[in-house]
C-alpha cells in the first residue's frame, strides 16, 4: 500500500538511479546491467512477495 506518494516516487527513482543517470553511463555496457534491470522491473511491477 502506498501512504506517501512523495516518498515512494523518491524510493522508486532512486532505485532505478543506475539505468537513467547520466553518471552512470560509464557503467551501461556492463553485461549484468540487463538482467538486474530485468530482476528490478520484476520487483517494481509484480511486488515483494513470496514466491
Amino acid at each position: 500500500m502506498m501512504r506517501d506518494a512523495r516518498a515512494t516516487g523518491r524510493a522508486l527513482w532512486d532505485a532505478t538511479a543506475r539505468f537513467h543517470g547520466p553518471g552512470y553511463a560509464p557503467r551501461w555496457s556492463d553485461p549484468d546491467l540487463d538482467p538486474a534491470f530485468a530482476a528490478l522491473c520484476e520487483l517494481l511491477l509484480d511486488g515483494p512477495r513470496a514466491r
